[in-house]
């Protein structure tokens, strides 16, 4: 996945962990020190392997997982979003519906960072009723104009 992101950017190695901390981030959390990126990531995987979720268990285990990331912030670039993917494929693998982190909860994502696995699976939970709210009042929106336009339809054949 990470080839994907990252094919377009010159200077791109496949694999590459990040060698430096970098010192203009988006993200102000505590991230590992390079030399132990490698590590971290191994004891991740074998974690998930380990832990692999039941269907009632996925929200904490996507939260656990991504908090658990991004505390290695493995990559120089993309290691956000590959870590928004991770959780999204995860909880799309069980059953639910993608969690979209909108521009307007950024901020708030970004403090779940700096605290506990809970609060970014609280976070996380909350953002996934955001989006279920969302679609529904988008639906109920589409369904009304359908609605309206079957209506006049009608009408105008009468």
């Amino acid at each position: 996945m990470l080839d994907t992101l990252g094919a377009s950017e010159q200077g791109y190695e496949s694999e590459s962990y990040r060698k430096f901390i970098p010192l203009h981030r988006t993200y102000f959390h505590d991230i590992a020190q390079p030399t132990s990126i490698a590590p971290r990531m191994l004891k991740l995987v074998e974690w998930a392997k380990k832990n692999a979720p039941d269907d009632e268990d996925v929200v904490a285990f996507a939260a656990e997982f991504h908090h658990e990331f991004m505390s290695i912030f493995p990559f120089p670039k993309h290691s956000g979003k590959l870590g928004r993917l991770l959780v999204n494929h995860t909880l799309m693998r069980h059953g639910y519906l993608p969690c979209i982190f909108h521009a307007s909860e950024r901020q708030a994502y970004y403090e779940t960072l700096r605290q506990s696995p809970k609060q970014t699976e609280r976070f996380i939970t909350s953002m996934m009723m955001n989006c279920l709210d969302n679609a529904s009042k988008f639906i109920d929106h589409e369904l009304a104009e359908r609605e309206k336009r079957s209506v006049r339809a009608r009408l105008a054949a009468v």
